[in-house]
């Protein structure tokens, strides 16, 4: 509620990404819980180091993260979050001596519209989230304002946004 007070004060972007863990019950089903609490803390020190010091990231529940992107339009949000699916592919984490990979994620993202609540706000990301994973998952899918999804590639990369 701060963050969509400041944007509507200084009438600036504010972005949210709601980020899931790809098949992350696989890496508690094969490894323990021990390691998957693990993972959640490689995935969380390099999602921190890769967003700017004033961005919100945290844990939304399980194997989910929120980033609160104040200042920031949804191109940009998406290439932050496309840097951090480089990063993570590119990264492991170690428990009990085996070297584990990161999962991929699936993210959703919403651009807050004026005037909106901020349940609907967590909501259309939310709805992104969840057409990530159907999609095929290791994707990036937007919402735009009024419940429109973004059109992007096969990749849930370069949106583009279809006329109202």
């Amino acid at each position: 509620e701060d963050e969509i007070g400041r944007a509507q004060r200084y009438d600036t972007p504010l972005a949210l990404a709601i980020v899931d863990l790809d098949e992350f019950k696989t890496i508690n089903d094969t490894y323990g819980h021990v390691a998957g609490d693990q993972v959640l803390r490689c995935y969380a020190e390099h999602m921190l180091s890769t967003f700017r010091h004033y961005d919100l990231v945290a844990r939304y529940g399980g194997e989910e993260f929120s980033v609160l992107l104040p200042n920031t339009t949804l191109e940009g949000a998406q290439r932050a979050l496309s840097k951090v699916q480089s990063r993570v592919a590119q990264s492991q984490c170690e428990h009990g001596g085996k070297v584990l990979l990161l999962p991929t994620f699936s993210a959703g993202l919403a651009l807050y519209a004026s005037g909106e609540q901020p349940i609907r706000f967590i909501e259309r990301a939310d709805r992104a989230l969840y057409r990530a994973k159907h999609l095929g998952r290791n994707r990036i899918e937007l919402e735009l304002s009024g419940g429109r999804p973004a059109v992007t590639d096969a990749g849930g990369h370069n949106p583009v946004v279809p006329d109202a």
